[in-house]
């Protein structure tokens, strides 16, 4: 098939549609912002969420399962987190026929209930550092308008929670948590700028939040992940206390960070084309379409040969195309899936002893012996995950507007031209306010970071001297845009 839009002309609604053709959710279930995952989505998710499991693993974090509802009284003891949430949340006030005696939530977060829980089990220093996840769904009432993967009330994530001794080692958990997403983000060929939001715009409860975004194609910001040095905040509230070498209380450091669906939304977003998906082969549903082509009397022939291929890819998803349908309908369908290869055999293939293989990020075809397929495969399958991060790093770089001498005509260019802005900026809520009230849906993301967790050395440098917009003494250049 066919899209009936263009991914550059027509971005939501090309979106719209690679979701429905291309088997990520079905979007007709009768509760909004609550898709179904069909089969492509939901293995893809799958597999990006274990492959996050699998680097918390390596890096000393358990999993743990929580109850999926939070009791009134627990939930609102921290209280600038439960105003950064009272008008996001479900509540269940009833069982039965019967009124409940205190109402209960469906968790939009795990901070308040993991923290209950870590003032029982954290005793002594030797209980630290604790550092743990969950892989599960929270819930927020969204009001706004839904966007499946991007904006629900069901929301797919993992989220890690870590207790510690001093600040200090909470801060390297911040760099360590940085790290980890940074890897996965490599895999999935996600660029990203990593961002300390301005104060106002903080994960509720925290000290400081950072945030990891990347620029999809429409010129808008996505935040794909964050990460929150949570300090004594919630310790103090929830008693979250060890006994140190000398036998005095202390309280722990907190940080928690996460990942949602978002990621997967950012993946398709940032890939896809006008043929359909492209997954980078880490998530990918499958990995190699095998398409045999033959006839009545040569069709044994042929599919020996595919068994035996199969056979020597096996550490692949691989899936013999066997549809009553034309080769080339089969063809268009691969590439709409977005699976990374396809092997194509026919008589004159087997004839030289090859196959064809054709690559999904560039659209080339190759052909290859079949008594090196293990290898040339391995091969082109890196090959077409590093020409995604490739065109992606060139995209990225064409989405940022630097503006050493801003104005709001040179901002609204920018926007229009969907890119986003680094620009000089005195810092202030205020300034941020009113920029964003004669740009309409203008966001201040906050300025970027280095390994450090401070604010980028050579910035800092570029940006003395500098006059904000309002005509304040600029502190750093932050970066401005539209956002999901």
């Amino acid at each position: 098939m066919k899209f009936n839009y263009d991914k550059e002309k027509d971005f939501s609604e090309w979106y719209n549609e690679i979701l429905k053709f291309g088997e990520i959710v079905d979007i007709r279930y009768p509760v909004k912002g609550m898709p179904v995952y069909l089969r492509n989505g939901y293995l893809a998710l799958r597999a990006m969420l274990r492959s996050l499991e699998d680097k918390l693993d390596k890096t000393g974090h358990f999993p743990l399962a929580f109850p999926v509802v939070i009791p009134l009284s627990i939930f609102k003891r921290e209280s600038e987190h439960i105003k950064g949430f009272e008008g996001e949340v479900f509540w269940i006030t009833r069982g039965g026929f019967e009124e409940l005696d205190e109402p209960l939530l469906l968790r939009p977060t795990s901070e308040t209930p993991m923290y209950y829980m870590f003032a029982l089990w954290i005793r002594s220093k030797s209980d630290l550092p604790l550092k743990t996840y969950q892989t599960n769904q929270v819930y927020r009432y969204e009001t706004k308008q839904t966007k499946p993967l991007i904006r629900g009330r069901e929301i797919y994530w993992n989220e890690a929670h870590t207790a510690h001794a001093t600040k200090e080692d909470a801060l390297n958990q911040i760099k360590t948590s940085i790290e980890i997403y940074n890897e996965l983000f490599d895999e999935l060929a996600v660029p990203v700028l990593w961002l300390k939001r301005p104060e106002w715009d903080k994960f509720a409860g925290a000290e400081f939040t950072l945030a990891a975004d990347s620029i999809m194609p429409d010129g808008r910001f996505l935040q794909v992940g964050t990460t929150h040095l949570l300090g004594q905040k919630f310790s103090k509230v929830f008693e979250i206390k060890f006994l140190d070498e000398n036998n005095n209380w202390q309280y722990v450091w907190q940080t928690s960070y996460g990942i949602s669906m978002r990621l997967l939304g950012a993946v398709i977003m940032l890939h896809g084309d006008n043929k359909g998906l492209i997954w980078p082969s880490k998530i990918a549903p499958v990995h190699i379409v095998i398409v045999p082509i033959y006839k009545k009397e040569n069709k044994e022939k042929i599919m020996k040969a595919v068994d035996e291929i199969k056979e020597k890819l096996k550490e692949y998803k691989v899936f013999i195309d066997l549809r009553d349908e034309r080769p080339g309908w089969k063809f268009n369908d691969s590439e709409l899936k977005g699976y990374p290869l396809r092997i194509e055999i026919g008589e004159k293939d087997l004839s030289n002893d090859e196959v064809t293989v054709f690559v999904r990020a560039t659209g080339e075809k190759f052909k290859v012996k079949l008594n090196e397929i293990e290898q040339k495969i391995k091969e082109l399958m890196s090959y077409h995950d590093e020409k995604l991060r490739e065109k992606a790093r060139t995209y990225f770089k064409e989405k940022i507007a630097i503006l050493d001498e801003p104005s709001i005509e040179r901002i609204k260019e920018a926007v229009e031209s969907k890119k986003v802005v680094k620009i000089p900026f005195c810092g202030n809520e205020e300034c941020a306010k009113k920029l964003k009230e004669q740009i309409e849906g203008l966001d201040c993301r906050g300025y970027e970071i280095d390994d450090t967790l401070e604010a980028k050395k050579e910035d800092l440098e570029k940006v003395k001297g500098k006059k904000c917009i309002c005509g304040k003494e600029a502190i750093n250049y932050f970066y401005f845009g539209k956002s999901y």
